[in-house]
């Protein structure tokens, strides 16, 4: 594919300018690309009084960069020479508040690629019921009235350390990128394969996912959810949890249930996976690794209605679960046995120690 000539009539904005954001610019500015850093006004006028900011890549390479920059508040004054192709490196909880600022540069062509993890916004437009996921996540009436179309949203999954480290923005470690379509269309997936096409280069190994992008990312959180909530409550290493056989049980059955609430809710089409290899797999590799209760694995609880026990240690540590009983959809019914718990669950009343 000519992607030069696919995105020819792009500008090219990266939303963000913390480390994330600058390595973006830096990989993009190294293939050739031109692109826009949009942020803070503070922001911006600390890299105009540095001449830039160094960007360093495996190996130790320094290179000098000076990015054109844009502070939200002047882009009230600015109109897109080509349309956007917008990059958001902020943080997913500031996205409301980053789009309302974007507003002048978005255009009904706009297309737009997030970086974040976790349970994205655009997630609640993929349930088919009655159930308001948009409650839940960071979705909102505006998100979706700000981009008019989920046509041209895509997510960047990415997996590569970013440091920043004063004026120095540093990729490290192994690095990839895997870019999909929220609407999974032949001209969608072709734009994903221009946007690999970007960052094909010895920095990073970029994929395209050509599957259902929100069933992918529900099937990742189910499997994260279970072994959040059983490491909340063994206090256990993953290797330890799945040696563990009462544990892994749990685990299997707390993934199952997940999943089957993804499928009541229209997100999850596919036949359930093999959960007990999908934890030998991760113990195997990870044996050593302590789970902690993530954004994406409180909203999983407040979606699925999560026993209220774990449901109320998970809200002292995260603050985010809000009367967990009331958003479990009318139509799904959590299956039986998944409140049996290991004996050591009860201690879970006197919250976080």
């Amino acid at each position: 594919m000519d992607t030069q000539r696919v995105l020819s009539d792009f500008s090219v904005y990266v939303v963000g300018a913390g480390a994330i954001g600058r390595v973006m610019a830096g990989m993009l500015s190294q293939q050739g690309y031109d692109p826009t850093i949009v942020c803070r006004h503070e922001t911006s006028k600390e890299i105009k009084a540095n001449g830039g900011y160094t960007f360093v890549t495996h190996g130790n390479v320094e290179t000098s960069l000076s990015p054109k920059l844009m502070s939200f508040d002047r882009l009230s004054e600015h109109k897109a020479p080509k349309t956007p192709l917008i990059f958001y490196a902020t943080k997913a909880t500031y996205l409301p508040q980053t789009v309302k600022h974007i507003q002048p540069i978005i255009t009904p062509e706009s297309h737009h690629v997030f970086l974040q993890g976790g349970i994205p916004w655009w997630l609640g437009h993929a349930v088919h019921s009655e159930f308001d996921l948009k409650q839940i996540t960071d979705a909102n009436d505006s998100m979706i009235k700000a981009f008019g179309t989920l046509d041209n949203i895509y997510a960047g999954m990415i997996k590569f350390g970013a440091v920043l480290d004063g004026n120095k923005a540093e990729l490290k470690g192994k690095s990839d990128i895997t870019f999909g379509a929220v609407v999974k269309n032949p001209e969608n997936i072709s734009f994903c394969h221009a946007l690999k096409d970007m960052f094909d280069q010895e920095l990073v190994k970029p994929y395209v996912f050509e599957g259902n992008l929100a069933e992918a990312i529900w099937t990742k959180a189910a499997g994260s959810f279970a072994m959040s909530a059983y490491a909340l409550i063994s206090g256990n290493t993953l290797g330890q949890m799945y040696d563990d056989v009462e544990i892994r049980q749990s685990m299997i059955t707390c993934a199952e249930h997940v999943f089957q609430a993804g499928q009541a809710l229209g997100i999850v089409q596919s036949n359930e996976p093999d959960w007990d290899a999908y934890f030998a797999g991760i113990a195997k590799s990870k044996p050593d690794h302590r789970m902690s209760i993530t954004k994406d694995s409180s909203e999983i609880a407040q979606i699925i209605g999560w026993p209220a026990a774990i449901a109320r240690k998970v809200n002292a540590i995260s603050g985010l679960l809000q009367d967990v009983y009331e958003q479990i959809p009318k139509r799904y019914k959590p299956r039986a046995g998944i409140n049996d718990l290991p004996s050591n669950a009860a201690s879970l009343d006197k919250g976080p120690s």
